[in-house]
């Protein structure tokens, strides 16, 4: 998943199990062809203070 610019967060582990909601991640990630891999998908979640996939 390099270079992804528009992500959305994908809820669907709250309703189909509800235990690993806190502990997995699902998202759709769309690329444009204007976007360039700099980095990976960079998402925050609510007061997370760390960011998913960041690299440097």
């Amino acid at each position: 998943m390099a270079g992804f610019k528009e992500i959305h967060n994908s809820k669907c582990y709250e309703k189909e199990n509800y235990n690993i909601k806190d502990i997995r991640f699902a998202c759709i990630a769309r690329k444009n062809i204007e976007d360039k891999p700099d980095s990976y998908y960079a998402k925050q979640l609510k007061e997370q203070a760390f960011i998913i996939g960041k690299s440097t």
